[in-house]
């Protein structure tokens, strides 16, 4: 191999690697759960943009489990839904403090168990 020849697999590597990390930090978000306020903030890790909710604003918080990966790995997740929608999964994979925030959001009502997660719509 030459030079010129290591320098570009140098490269697309590092591109690649910087992709990867890029996509991955966009899932990343700052969820701020303030109960005194009843409010809810989620910023995206990158841009930094704030969605503030209202608890009156929302529908409430259903319990779910997420898979990941193709072993079908299970992880305990929270839903939290306005106008019929989930705005925001919590994952445990993500968050080790899930069961924390789901004692935060009792102040919501509780949808029960949702496990059509995919369709992103609570029946």
């Amino acid at each position: 191999m030459n030079t010129e020849q290591f320098a570009g697999q140098i490269i697309w590597s590092t591109l690649g690697f910087t992709s990867f990390i890029i996509g991955a930090s966009v899932k990343i978000k700052i969820i701020i759960l303030d109960i005194d306020q009843k409010k809810l903030s989620i910023r995206n890790f990158i841009t930094r943009k704030v969605q503030v909710y209202n608890f009156s604003e929302l529908d409430g918080f259903s319990d779910m489990i997420i898979n990941h990966g193709k072993g079908g790995t299970s992880y305990k997740a929270i839903g939290i839904l306005k106008d019929k929608q989930i705005i925001l999964k919590i994952d445990s994979f993500y968050y080790s403090n899930l069961d924390e925030m789901r004692s935060g959001f009792t102040k919501l009502p509780y949808l029960g168990i949702d496990i059509n997660w995919n369709n992103q719509k609570f029946n």
